[in-house]
């Protein structure tokens, strides 16, 4: 029997409405030193108050009613700071304690690990006496976490989650040797077990489910693409096959809102240069004319950031308060000058028109790279040719409106695209599958002749649908994953790679090495990649499948500057993928390529 669980909610009693189960991953450091004095104590169950470390729900309501002063003490980038793993991280306490934590993946020592913290929490709602003591648990990661990533979040959460055990536990051997924190299964695949469930399309003997998961959650939305089919072992009912992933990192519901709220404060930039207010530049986003005079990091223009965002929260997700609100075409909200002082209910232009115009448009374009993944994916010799591709939403940002309408209309162009990409005739067919917990999947259900549940807590959501789907994932189970990639513990290469010709990014092909996925050099590869005439030369990359097709501006894509230490007019630079976002190039011939022989040194940069 598998049920939710709510965190943080600040009483047990508090635990009975669906969005109490959806956790938000928020910390609030009020007494950090005193909260780790007790911590480190002992070895398990340290006496800490949750008054010095308030997390979830109750720290998401703390923080949207903050002060700027106490910016700095909330942490609501869990995932995002570990899946980066390449920025500090700034804490200042409400007592007046501050923190300097080294980038996730930098390999410096830091004070705490604010991961094995948030663990630690979800281990003491988890073991308690209520409960009992569990000592098997399974993680899912974003298809876009890389194996090093995935492998020190493991290491963060088996540290929590142990701290949370009584010390008699930890000291009988025996018992600890069943310890397990397993982070073997992606986002996406977990939600996709759920789904073939809740909607009862597991397929029959002989048959086949094409599936693929659009993912669309806050911070990214990832994409996965796969096949399901009867098991021919014993062991197994099933067997999901799974023929490759993809993602956006720039779509996602946080995204939009920061989207959303450069876009408000830029429409009133004189207003706020004039009194003095900042906002944060997302890093997707450019530099504009005057934007030192409004744009900072400081903490007063990130909680300007915040407090926007959570006022544009309504219009994004489409609730019906919003519509009244815009009405007048002016918002009031708490903003803060560049001194930290407040100024309430500052009125800001705004056009409802113009900001679902944006949502509707990267959402668009978040779509249109979850088809060109989808022919990626089936791209490849193992994939099976499907006359029915079954795509199913996942992720509370698929609640919005424009994500269904979206996909339908664009149902057309990505079927022809899969019938090139597989050299068919034949037409093939997309059912369109709404996110688990909505209203839509419940009349889908109900047309199906299967109980629905309607709103029961125990039932799973788009957004709670990766858990159930782990649990049914977990070794021993009955459904056998089976990945189908050359490197099936690494991710593959993160991004596209090409030249700027004649201002559209255009990718990387070699006749002489093809790619597994075009565009993204295999692991431990040699291509060629330019003439070795000049000692400068630029790599263009991005992590967008739309890249594919040639045509993406070439302002919309990163550039690295290389440089060679020896020039010869009749050599070629090569360059080969050595990790997830690493590269290394060298000068060579054609013939020398192949025989290790290079005319200088290889030289490595990693792409970020």
């Amino acid at each position: 029997h598998t049920l939710p669980m709510a965190i943080g909610t600040g009483r047990l009693a508090d635990a009975g409405k669906p969005e109490h189960y959806e956790n938000p991953t928020v910390m609030e450091f009020a007494n950090l030193e005193e909260f780790l004095k007790r911590y480190n104590s002992r070895i398990g169950r340290p006496e800490t108050l949750w008054a010095d470390l308030p997390v979830s729900h109750t720290a998401y309501s703390d923080m949207k009613n903050s002060a700027s002063k106490d910016y700095y003490s909330f942490f609501c980038d869990l995932k995002q700071w570990a899946g980066e793993g390449n920025y500090p991280l700034r804490i200042c306490d409400r007592s007046g304690g501050e923190y300097l934590l080294p980038a996730y993946m930098s390999g410096d020592p830091a004070e705490f690990d604010p991961i094995e913290l948030y663990a630690y929490y979800i281990g003491l709602y988890i073991n308690n006496m209520r409960n009992g003591i569990f000592l098997d648990y399974y993680l899912s990661f974003p298809v876009t976490f890389e194996k090093a990533v995935r492998e020190k979040i493991t290491a963060s959460f088996e540290r929590g989650l142990m701290k949370s055990l009584p010390p008699a536990v930890l000291e009988n051997q025996e018992v600890m040797a069943d310890f397990r924190v397993d982070g073997s299964v992606s986002e996406p695949a977990a939600y996709a077990v759920c789904a073939l469930r809740e909607y009862g399309v597991f397929p029959s003997e002989g048959e086949e489910f094409h599936y693929g998961i659009f993912d669309f959650g806050g911070g990214t939305a990832d994409f996965d693409f796969g096949v399901c089919r009867t098991s021919d072992k014993r062991k197994f009912d099933y067997t999901i096959d799974n023929y490759g992933a993809g993602g956006d990192r720039y779509l996602g519901g946080e995204n939009l809102l920061e989207l959303l709220a450069v876009t408000v404060f830029r429409d009133n930039y004189s207003k706020i240069a004039e009194n003095g207010i900042t906002f944060t530049l997302p890093s997707r986003c450019p530099e504009f004319a005057g934007s030192a005079a409004v744009v900072a990091r400081s903490r007063e223009a990130e909680a300007n950031m915040r407090h926007l965002m959570e006022h544009l929260r309504p219009l994004w997700e489409g609730n019906d308060c919003f519509a009244k609100e815009y009405e007048r075409g002016i918002i009031c909200v708490d903003l803060f000058d560049r001194n930290g002082e407040l100024i309430p209910r500052f009125e800001l232009e705004v056009s409802a028109e113009k900001l679902l115009g944006i949502i509707r448009e990267n959402i668009s374009k978040g779509i249109d790279n979850f088809f060109v993944s989808m022919c990626l994916a089936y791209s490849t010799a193992y994939a099976s040719v499907p006359s029915q591709v079954n795509i199913m939403l996942a992720g509370n940002s698929c609640r919005s409106p424009f994500v269904t309408e979206l996909f339908r209309e664009k149902f057309p162009e990505g079927a022809a695209r899969l019938r090139e990409t597989l050299g068919i005739d034949t037409d093939v067919e997309f059912i369109l599958y709404p996110p688990l917990g909505t209203e839509a999947a419940f009349e889908l259900m109900e047309s199906r002749g299967l109980d629905s549940h309607r709103y029961s807590l125990e039932r799973p959501t788009g957004k709670t649908g990766v858990a159930f789907g782990l649990i049914m994932c977990r070794k021993g189970g009955v459904i056998e994953r089976k990945a189908l990639s050359a490197k099936e513990d690494e991710i593959p290469f993160k991004y596209f790679i090409g030249f700027n010709r004649r201002g559209c990014f255009n990718i990387l092909t070699d006749e002489n090495a093809p790619m597994n996925l075009c565009g993204k050099p295999d692991y431990n590869v040699w291509y060629n990649f330019t003439d070795a005439d000049e000692d400068t030369f630029e790599i263009f990359y991005s992590p967008l499948p739309e890249a594919v097709g040639n045509c993406l501006p070439i302002d919309r894509v990163m550039k690295k500057k290389c440089r060679l230490n020896v020039v010869y007019e009749k050599a070629s630079v090569y360059i080969r993928a050595t990790g997830p976002k690493t590269i290394q190039y060298v000068a060579a011939t054609e013939n020398g390529i192949n025989f290790d022989t290079y005319l200088g040194k290889i030289i490595t940069v990693e792409l970020d």
